[in-house]
């Protein structure tokens, strides 16, 4: 989670969207159940993926509709 905050902090140096290791930690326990779409933009370009790609949770796949 550190570098992973790390990574967000070089990609929005001006600090614009404040994405520290707490907050990805409250994310991936559970702690956190949303977040906005400029997170979302910044966590999925961190971890050089595309967005839609975070939407879906891996362990509720079935719950997912594919259109």
């Amino acid at each position: 989670m550190r570098q992973l905050a790390d990574e967000i902090a070089e990609l929005d140096p001006e600090r614009g969207v404040k994405i520290d290791q707490t907050v990805l930690a409250n994310l991936e326990l559970g702690r956190r159940a949303s977040i906005g779409v400029p997170e979302w933009l910044l966590i999925a370009a961190a971890l050089d993926v595309p967005p839609a790609d975070l939407l879906a949770p891996l362990d509720k796949a079935e719950l997912v509709e594919v259109l």
